[in-house]
């Protein structure tokens, strides 16, 4: 974390916008200089902002800066290091490949690992999130192999631990492991490894399973496969296979397998996209069919005929493909033996079917299942199953034979060869009959054709119209990619049929009239039957649908032109206007009742629902598209346009839709009906009171016949819209209505339906402020004769989801409040049945009514049957006849019953039966009188199971009191016997499930709740947790302690001087943290109180026994340690609290100042054992937090900021820097900052600060603090805080005065120094009229003194050369603000300017440029000659050769940013920078930037001579030619050096300052052809990159070319003859034909010849032009044409021989290579043009 660098600041940088190059060849002079003078202005106003953001930041910097390729090098160093120690601290030997048991970890260790697994963690997101250094082609492959080697390597830390420790990390770290998969699902690649390689992957497989069982439905939020969720799933199951732990693993996956399977199907059924769910069963069916795993077998056996008769369910109905195919494959892949699956084969048939129909990986999946069952089961027995789909099975087969897929075919035609003479029986069987009736036109005699005549040829072809559609539409809806033509000439035929169906009537006049006719206001509404009887020119409604069709189709394809949904709008709009005209408007006819409207909503509504997501848009936009022609023709009169037969018509299409088959039909009628009543017709309410009835009865049939369907959310879906329905019912008519309607609908057997209408008379009862009793009030009979009606059939004689539905809704009638007293089931017999029922623990299904029910059905249901029937008794409690019993009874399910969830009940219906005080004496008795019966006894410890703990715990909450002293002393007791019971076995078999640990953590549960416990019971059952603890060594993943701190947080007092009988306790790291646990809990808020209160005291006197012994000693005592901690705990708490304890903040203050505490390092092995690793931290939160509350004490910051001293500066706490910076700096008043800078002024000579402590106050806090105001508030701070007094002086004096005495300044740090040096540059930037008055002469002695004092104290700096570097620069600085603000003697300002030039000091670099731009421009202003002076100096030690490249690069670099002042005295140094430009560019090891350096000064070379010409100036003097020659040949050079790294942009830079130079600076200059001649005599060279160098070499010479006479052009081509003929023969360099193309055009234009004919190829030799489209050209073949085309051009000039000559050698060059290998070429153009 970098120090304050004004943020503000950097946040009102403006964001500088882009200047783009303007075209050389189109722009005027004027144009290009400014262009090039607003680029360079634009540069410069970049440096300063980069500049500004860190000229008062402090010196040093508080983070070591590394870049990303580092910090993943330090990291997987770490990681790797880490590994080293892990394997060593482990004592793990490998031998003969057997691997030693690992050792266990203490828990001291164990913490620090489960530390690292975090942090290592957030590194890894940060490591994925990091850009890659690599640039070249296989960046994404390294990339993945270094991820894929440190998660590696993290998994190699873990692999050889020991399995308690594996526990302990991963069980406390695992959530936050899943929130970082979440973020990079990458990162499971860790969990994969360890489940692969680990010993102990048995606990990772447990711990994951527990972990993602609950969070199942997540799997569900994202539709992709890289589910965080669905990744680690599928590795825990695939580790059944894959690790050297199969048969260990298997056991943990058996309990776990049912609820996966279950709870996948049932979140599937209410996801929005059930596909990741069915691909994690496909998972978990492949690794089950692998191998033998007889457990898991076993236990999917029970499930094996519900999934089958799902899964067969799921693939019959019509989903998306890639969902439909897995169902398939999921059938035919059931991970059973095929003897097992024999009772259900009938089941695989038509699976077996469909797979043959599929994608070919199905296919190659149900033939090898076909001939598995052909092969090993008795032919009879198979053809007896396939016998109902024994046709469909054949034809498949048969046509599988002439599959593309070779595999395939071969396999088909195997199994057909093993069926034998049974594959024939289908040719006797009578073939499937299938309709015709979509192809048969109802009016044969009407039908429209297509006639189609064919030259030379007389007869024609007639195509039916209704044919042509059918193939448009199956054409338009294909989803193939290599269609797109066929598609838009589908279109184009679609588009064609319309414009002749839909005629263009050019009467506008009339369609005006009509359409503003009143009878669509006014006139009545049709109420004719919907017939259809077309009255247009094709009369078949199929062609009218199919058409329709087309267009809707065809708006879906994006690669069809943009009016296709512009057409689809106005053919919606016709055929609406049709309609409507008939239907209501002037045409209105009852003896003609066409109504064309029957097919616009068909075909709209048939979008509306299809299951295509872009169909559905397509048809809302339809939709929308007709209602808005409605309302505009009807003024916007709803109430008149749900009176029309298109919209009755509408909502019984939609009704009819919701009793669709396919659920994608049925959801998308809903969701059509709910736009309409919450969109279109949200403020109709009359039209809504009509309808809803309806509405909600269609609704509630698509939830009944979608209930354990697969229908991505629909239920979800349907159920909000009806809350959405109920919230309007406020303005509801019909109120008793909608009543009846639920309650006719509450018996429903669909369980979510019931809850549903439960949930709507909630809702109702609170929008209408009404209780449901007075709403339902109007039905007390009909609900009366319907719980009656239960009694006239025994109870057990009813079916198990009618014994559901009416206990369920008899539940909810009787937990209203007020309650419903009419609705009583108190019968005896039902009494009985329903006890009975609930004691029965037999086979219910030898019940009647339970036989038809699967076992899996029977066993889903029966225990919600038993929680309802044991609530239902519950309800028996208010019967005065039945209190007693019913009460005995309950107390009987608690104390005998096996399940937990009812027993959990019977607690809570107990609780329910005893509320108030008055019961108290008969929960005390009752309690008593079951304990008893309670057997407890040492002697027999095992017959305390797990379910008798939980018994005893449900009885102390019932009535704590009845568990005295000796009842608990008994617990105890059995608690200790059973830790013993553990403790004595966890070496060989640990395991969290253990039944005896269970019992103990229940019990130790039951001991926390009680409201008193003995100091006995407490101090043992500590030190007895404790001591397991230790023998375990665990300790964060230990289940006992988190009891125990419940139970010690309940007694505080007690809990408390256990720790301090004796000081040895907190010698004791556990005790330690378990102290620290306590305090720091979350419900500990009695603990801390009771701390505060009576533990000061103690914690002042250690703090004042140890600090004397710390500053002797210097080691820390741990009990310090200890203290520090606790205080930061309690403080952070109650931050109020802490701000009054000022002795305690003194104690800490004067520890802080110890050098034992400051030097005191996180790393230090002397302190790891003591646990006193974040002391230093927790003191400066601690001070922190007290200055706070305590602003006005400047000398405790003052102490704080000691903190800037440590040497180990990784570990900065962040709290600290962030309040500086945040807080302080941005918050704090003006005149707390001038009282802290007063302050800090009368410290000066204080030595109980030492200096660094001052310098680093002043640097952190004065400096940035003043930085701030002056940036954000600079007039209040000059007119409050700075008014100068005639008579006192100013704080900036005493300031000066003070701190800059010459003396003392010279005993000052060069750290002190320069932050003082920075502040006062601080006010001679923003205002140095507090300083000294700027337009005043020295009149005034005490500011000219100001002068005098920090003239001396800097001055003397450019005299000495042995002191600090950046000191002297800052002093540099400082000197050169004084000579811009005021008047300073020229000796002076010359002296420093000199300085300033020899200074090239890297470090401090941006003090001295911001040194230079500050005085260069004074120097002209302060000294008469100062443009002299600047040549003079800057000549002299640019002349000396003594100087070095840095002094050099120094130098240019000053000249190039004040470029327009050197502009004066540019001739006396044009030389000189050349010189330099061609020293610091030929240097090998000069980097890219100083290689642009040198560009830059030739740039501004060109641009001196630019500003020349631009100014007009005629002065005689200019630069020299062989100054110019040497220019041009440097930018030559320089643009033909793209071979070096990075030089492309530099290189275009040069080729654009040669094109100005020739063009506007020089343009008289020929242009010596030397380097050309050089560089492409290099043309031999096979080197790609050299070519590429001459193709530039030969752009900028067509470019010369276009700039030359004619004579120029014949010596240039003279010249360069032999070097350009050979660069034409090289076709294999596009880039180099392609400059060749340039050079010719250009000298084409110039001096346009005619070559010789008889050398140029005749056109069959295919040199003629050509209108096909090819992809690649004969670049020779392009060259010969552009030849050719000389003919086309007037005759400018005479023929000249040299140039005939030239054309000749260059064309007959070219037909000799006409035969090269053809070469892809590019633009012709001029590429920098």
């Amino acid at each position: 974390m970098l120090n304050l660098t004004l943020k503000s600041h950097r946040l009102s940088c403006r964001t500088i916008a882009v200047i783009n190059e303007v075209d050389i060849s189109t722009s005027s002079l004027a144009e290009l200089v400014q262009n090039m003078n607003e680029i360079t202005n634009r540069e410069k106003e970049l440096q300063r902002q980069q500049l500004a953001t860190i000229r008062f930041q402090s010196s040093t910097l508080l983070n070591f800066t590394l870049t990303s390729a580092d910090c993943r090098t330090l990291l997987k160093v770490l990681v790797s290091s880490l590994r080293h120690i892990t394997w060593i601290l482990t004592d793990v030997k490998v031998a003969d490949n057997h691997v030693s048991q690992p050792k266990q970890f203490p828990p001291a260790i164990t913490i620090l690992y489960i530390k690292f697994f975090k942090y290592i963690l957030q590194c890894l997101i940060l490591f994925f999130d990091s850009p890659s250094t690599t640039t070249n082609s296989t960046t994404n492959s390294t990339r993945n192999k270094e991820e894929k080697e440190i998660m590696d390597l993290i998994s190699g830390v873990f692999i050889v631990m020991h399995k308690q420790n594996y526990r302990e990390i991963f069980e406390s770290n695992l959530n936050f492991f899943y929130q970082c998969a979440n973020k990079n699902p990458n990162i499971t690649i860790i969990m994969n490894t360890l489940l692969q390689q680990s010993q102990s992957s048995t606990i990772l497989v447990e711990l994951l399973l527990e972990f993602l069982l609950p969070r199942i439905h997540e799997i569900g939020e994202t539709n992709n496969t890289n589910n965080a969720c669905l990744k680690l799933f599928k590795l825990v199951i695939n580790s059944v296979v894959t690790t050297n732990l199969v048969n260990e693993n298997e056991k943990i996956l058996q309990p776990y397998l049912k609820q996966i399977i279950l709870r996948s199907i049932e979140c599937a059924q209410s996801s929005t996209d059930p596909y990741n769910y069915f691909i994690l069963l496909r998972a978990l069916f492949r690794s089950i069919g692998v191998g033998n795993h007889e457990l898991l077998n076993q236990e999917f056996l029970t499930l094996l005929h519900f999934l089958l008769q799902r899964l067969n369910e799921y693939q019959s109905c019509q989903h998306r493909q890639h969902l439909r195919e897995l169902f398939i494959e999921l059938c035919l892949t059931v991970p059973v033996r095929l003897s097992v699956l024999l009772p259900y084969l009938p089941l695989l048939m038509e699976p077996l079917v469909n797979a043959l129909n599929g994608s070919s990986t199905l296919i190659l999946q149900g033939l090898r299942t076909l001939e598995l069952c052909v092969d090993n089961l008795q032919p009879d027995f198979l053809y007896n199953h396939i016998l109902p789909v024994r046709s469909s099975l054949m034809t498949s087969l048969y046509r599988l034979l002439n599959h593309g897929n070779n595999d395939i075919a071969q396999n088909t035609f195997r199994i057909l060869g093993k069926l034998g003479g049974n594959n024939r029986r289908i040719l006797n069987e009578p073939q499937q009959i299938q309709s015709e009736r979509d192809h048969i036109d109802v009016e044969q005699d009407s039908e429209v054709y297509v006639q189609m005549f064919f030259e030379n040829e007389f007869k024609s072809i007639n195509i039916p119209i209704l044919k042509i559609l059918r193939t448009c539409t199956e054409q338009l809806r294909s989803n193939a990619t290599d269609q797109n033509q066929v598609k838009l000439q589908a279109w184009l035929i679609v588009r064609s049929i319309l414009s002749i169906l839909l005629s263009n009537d050019q009467d506008h006049e009339l369609v005006t009239y009509l359409l503003n006719h009143s009878s669509f206001l006014n006139s009545s509404i049709s109420e004719c039957p919907q017939v259809w009887k077309a009255n247009l020119q094709i009369k078949s409604r199929l062609a009218h649908d199919l058409l329709l069709q087309c267009l809707h189709q065809a708006a879906t394809c994006k690669n069809l032109p943009d009016d296709v949904q512009t057409t689809l709008k106005s053919t919606i709009q016709h055929y609406t206007l049709v309609a409507l005209t008939q239907q209501t408007g002037p045409l209105i006819s009852d003896d003609n009742p066409m109504d064309c409207s029957i097919i616009l909503i068909d075909s709209i509504v048939s979008c509306y629902i299809d299951i295509d997501d872009e169909l559905n848009n397509i048809g809302l936009l339809s939709f929308e598209t007709l209602f808005q022609c409605l309302v505009t023709l009807f003024n916007g009169n709803l109430e008149r346009i749900t009176k029309l037969p298109l919209i009755h018509y509408l909502l019984h299409s939609l009704y009819n839709h919701c009793h669709d088959r396919m659920w994608y039909c049925k959801q998308g009628a809903c969701r059509f009906l709910n736009d309409l009543v919450m969109k279109y017709f949200l403020n109709e309410h009359q039209w809504f009171s009509v309808n809803l009835i309806d509405i909600l009865e269609h609704f509630f049939h698509v939830i009944i016949s979608l209930t354990d369907e697969i229908s991505s959310g629909t239920l979800d879906i349907l159920m909000k819209m009806i809350r959405d329905f109920l919230s309007k019912t406020n303005q509801y008519e019909n109120l008793e209505q909608l009543i009846e309607f639920f309650l006719n609908h509450i018996f429903t057997p669909v369980n979510a339906l019931r809850n549903l209408i439960f949930d709507c008379l909630k809702q109702l009862s609170q929008l209408h402020q009404q209780s449901i009793l007075r709403l339902i009030e109007p039905f007390k009979n009909k609900l009366i004769e319907k719980f009656s009606s239960i009694n006239n059939l025994s109870f057990k004689s009813q079916s198990l989801i009618y014994q559901i539905t009416y206990l369920d809704v008899y539940l909810f009638f009787r937990s209203l409040e007020p309650k419903i007293s009419y609705i009583t089931l108190f019968h005896d017999n039902l009494y009985k049945e329903l006890l009975a029922l609930i004691n029965d623990d037999n086979d219910l299904s030898k019940y009647s009514s339970y036989r038809s029910l699967t076992q899996q059905q029977l066993v889903q249901n029966l225990l919600v049957l038993k929680k309802l029937a044991l609530r239902t008794l519950a309800e028996y409690h208010e019967q005065i006849d039945y209190r007693d019993r019913v009460l005995r009874l309950f107390y009987t399910f608690l104390t005998t019953i096996q399940s937990n969830e009812l027993q959990l009940i019977a607690y809570e219906s107990i609780e329910k039966f005893l509320t108030g005080p008055q019961n108290d004496q008969l929960r005390l008795q009752s309690v008593s009188a079951y304990l008893q019966q309670i057997s407890i006894s040492e002697q027999d410890k095992t017959d305390l199971t797990p379910q008798t703990a939980q018994t005893l715990f449900y009885l102390a909450k019932l009535s704590p009191n009845s568990f005295d002293e000796r009842l608990c002393e008994k617990i105890f007791t059995f608690i200790r016997l059973l830790l013993q019971n553990v403790a004595s076995t966890f070496r060989t078999n640990f395991d969290t499930q253990n039944q005896s640990y269970k019992t103990c953590l229940i019990l130790l549960d039951l001991l926390s709740k009680l409201p008193n416990s003995t100091k006995k019971i407490i101090e043992t059952l500590t030190t007895l947790i404790l001591k397991f603890d230790k023998v375990l060594l665990i300790e964060t993943s230990s289940g006992c302690r988190k009891y125990l701190i419940e139970l010690l947080i309940r007694h505080p007092q007690l809990s408390l001087d256990q720790f301090i009988t004796g000081e040895n306790r907190f010698q004791d790291l556990q005790w330690t943290r378990l102290f620290l646990d306590l305090l720091k809990h979350s419900a500990s808020t009695n603990i801390q109180t009771f701390v505060r209160t009576n533990w000061l005291d103690r914690f002042r006197q250690i703090l004042s026994d140890h600090i004397a012994s710390i500053e002797s000693t210097q080691t820390i005592p741990s009990i310090v340690c200890i203290t520090i901690r606790s205080l930061s705990i309690l403080a952070r708490t109650d931050p109020l609290w802490w701000s009054r304890q000022h002795e305690l903040a003194s104690l800490l203050l004067r520890l802080w100042r110890s050098n034992t505490f400051q030097q005191h390092s996180f790393i230090s092995s002397e302190h790891f054992d003591s646990f006193c690793s974040k002391e230093l931290n927790n003191v400066l939160n601690l001070c922190l937090i007290y200055y706070q509350y305590q602003p006005e004490r400047i000398r405790l910051l003052l102490e704080l900021t000691r903190i800037y001293s440590c040497q180990e500066k990784l570990f900065y706490p962040k709290k600290f820097f962030s309040f500086v910076q945040d807080t302080i700096i941005k918050t704090y008043s003006l005149k707390w900052k001038r009282d802290t800078l007063v302050g800090f002024i009368s410290l000066r000579n204080d030595e109980s600060y030492t200096l660094e402590c001052k310098s680093l106050f002043f640097e952190y806090i004065i400096l940035p603090s003043f930085a701030y105001e002056f940036e954000t508030n600079p007039t209040q701070i000059t007119n409050e805080l700075f008014q100068i007094n005639p008579n006192e002086d100013t704080i900036l004096d005493q300031f000066i005065r003070t701190m800059t005495e010459k003396k003392f300044f010279q005993q000052l740090t060069d750290k002190y120094r320069i932050s003082l040096l920075r502040f006062i540059c601080l006010f001679l930037e923003y205002n140095p009229q507090l300083i000294c008055d700027m337009n005043v002469t020295s009149a005034n002695r005490r500011e000219n003194d100001k002068i005098r004092r920090l003239m001396d104290c800097t001055y003397e700096t450019l005299l000495t050369n042995n002191i600090d570097s950046t000191f002297k620069c800052q002093a540099h600085l400082l000197l050169c603000y004084i000579i811009s603000k005021y008047s300073i003697v020229k000796k002076i300002v010359v002296h420093v300017f000199n300085s300033l030039l020899k200074s090239y000091i890297i470090d401090a670099k941006y003090l001295v440029r911001q040194a230079t731009d500050l005085l260069i421009p004074s120097i002209p202003v302060r000294i008469d000659d100062g443009y002299e002076i600047l040549a003079i100096c800057t000549k002299k030690i640019l002349s000396d050769d003594a100087h070095g490249n840095i002094q050099l690069i120094h130098i240019m670099s000053i000249i190039v940013r004040h470029q327009t002042i050197y502009y004066h005295v540019r001739y006396s140094l044009a030389n000189l920078m050349i010189q330099s430009a061609q020293r610091i560019s030929g240097q090998q090891a000069n980097s890219i930037e100083h290689k642009k350096l040198a560009i830059d000064i030739i740039e501004v070379l060109i641009k001196w001579e630019l500003r020349k010409h631009f100014e007009q100036n005629h002065e005689q003097k200019t630069f020299q030619r062989n100054l110019i020659d040497t220019i041009f040949s440097f930018l030559i050079r320089h643009a033909c050096q793209i071979h070096l790294p990075n030089m492309t942009t530099l290189s275009q830079q040069c080729i654009r300052l040669f094109k100005i130079a020739r063009k506007y600076a020089w343009p008289q200059i020929d242009v010596k052809l030397v380097t050309f001649e050089r560089l492409i005599n290099q043309i031999e060279s096979q080197n790609a990159t050299a070519q590429n160098s001459i193709a530039i070499a030969i752009d900028l010479l067509a470019f010369l070319v276009s700039t030359y006479t004619v004579i120029q052009i014949k010596y240039t081509m003279r010249t360069l003859k032999r070097p350009l003929v050979t660069c034409v023969s090289i076709t294999s360099n596009s880039r180099l034909v392609e400059a060749m193309q340039n050079l010719f055009s250009k000298l084409i234009v110039q001096i346009p010849i005619e070559p010789p004919a008889s050398i140029l190829p005749t056109p069959a030799a295919g040199t003629a032009t050509s209108t096909s489209s090819s992809t690649t050209v004969n670049p020779t073949s392009q060259l010969v044409a552009t030849l050719a085309n000389a003919n086309t051009l007037p005759a400018m000039i005479n023929k000249s021989e040299d140039i005939e000559q030239f054309y000749t050698t260059i064309t007959k060059t070219i037909i000799e290579h006409m035969n090269s290998p053809a070469t892809s070429i590019v633009n012709t153009a001029d590429r920098y043009e």
